[in-house]
């Protein structure tokens, strides 16, 4: 999968849309989650859609995905940084 070069690195808390809210790994959460990102290159979101081995789950509108996972949903995927602290970034 390519990477793609960011303009200008993001960092932050952002919000997170849910794609499919009968997704049983975000069962009991609303349409939305909040992650810590922090990068200054993404996976190539057109690499993504067409790999059909990977499902994406959540992410930011007009963004590649950030939570993903496998066809088989033996494997979970995240681009996020769940081990910050609240006051990491």
């Amino acid at each position: 999968m390519a990477t793609v070069c960011l303009p200008k690195k993001v960092s932050g808390i952002f919000r997170l849309n849910i794609f499919n809210p009968d997704e049983k790994l975000f069962e009991g959460i609303s349409d939305e989650v909040w992650a810590p990102i922090s990068r200054a290159m993404d996976i190539d979101e057109n690499d993504v859609r067409a790999n059909k081995n990977l499902i994406p789950l959540a992410g930011r509108d007009g963004k590649p995905p950030v939570y993903l996972k496998s066809a088989d949903n033996r494997l979970f995927y995240s681009t996020a940084h769940p081990e910050y602290g609240r006051e990491r970034l």
